[in-house]
């Protein structure tokens, strides 16, 4: 029996794969994290330093087979890819349906990664936090650096989105990941850590040694209620 049947726009889950991790020792954030509850949807996607967030309320249609009508599972990111190929991101919305084990997505079957997801949500600013771009070091400031690759990876998400990339909006909190706004869509942004500094001589100042979006510990799956 199905636990859930979701209607969601493919531009989400293609803008959030890019966020994915590959590693093979990470394996528990080599998918796409779900939370489905009766009134909401949210996904997530990390690799440790930059991640990418949706939550919206859209069309779900769940059954009584899971706890406190909520479920939550990581799609493993190779049967997603699969089952995403030749898909376009203006055709519409389509149906995601999540069984106990797995889920059918275009027809294919997507297998959950066997772990449970870190909290990203902890790490998120705070809506009353100021946004800081420079640090001190020996009492000289400098400006807070981001990987140009993974800027680069968001402009890519942007196109995704449908979104300009000129219209892409990064806002830094000093040493916590930067939050990436992406236009006027209001239901995702994506998070990146800060990157350390170089010295004129080209060596590494450990004014912050990058601490992971992701939490190392894995555990086993859980169905949980959402929140």
């Amino acid at each position: 029996m199905t636990n859930a049947r979701v209607k969601i726009n493919p531009k989400y889950l293609k803008a959030a794969m890019i966020c994915a991790s590959t590693e093979g020792t990470r394996y528990y954030l080599n998918g796409v994290h779900f939370i489905i509850t009766k009134d909401w949807v949210r996904l997530v996607a990390t690799d440790g330093h930059r991640a990418f967030y949706f939550k919206d309320a859209l069309e779900v249609t769940t059954r009584s087979a899971f706890p406190d009508n909520s479920l939550e599972v990581i799609i493993d990111l190779k049967d997603l890819k699969k089952a995403l190929t030749g898909i376009k991101v203006n055709s519409g919305n389509i149906d995601l349906h999540f069984f106990s084990d797995h889920a059918i997505i275009n027809d294919v079957v997507c297998k959950y990664v066997d772990a449970s997801y870190p909290d990203t949500t902890r790490i998120i600013p705070q809506s009353d936090s100021q946004p800081e771009c420079y640090q001190k070091l020996n009492d000289q400031p400098f400006e807070i650096q981001l990987d140009a690759a993974y800027i680069g990876d968001f402009g890519k998400m942007a196109k995704l989105l449908g979104v300009n990339p000129s219209n892409v909006f990064i806002q830094k909190f000093g040493l916590n990941p930067a939050i990436v706004n992406f236009g006027v869509d209001q239901t995702c942004f994506a998070l990146i850590m800060p990157k350390r500094i170089l010295d004129s001589a080209g060596a590494g100042i450990p004014f912050h040694t990058m601490q992971s979006i992701a939490s190392t510990v894995v555990n086993k799956p859980q169905l949980r209620e959402a929140s």
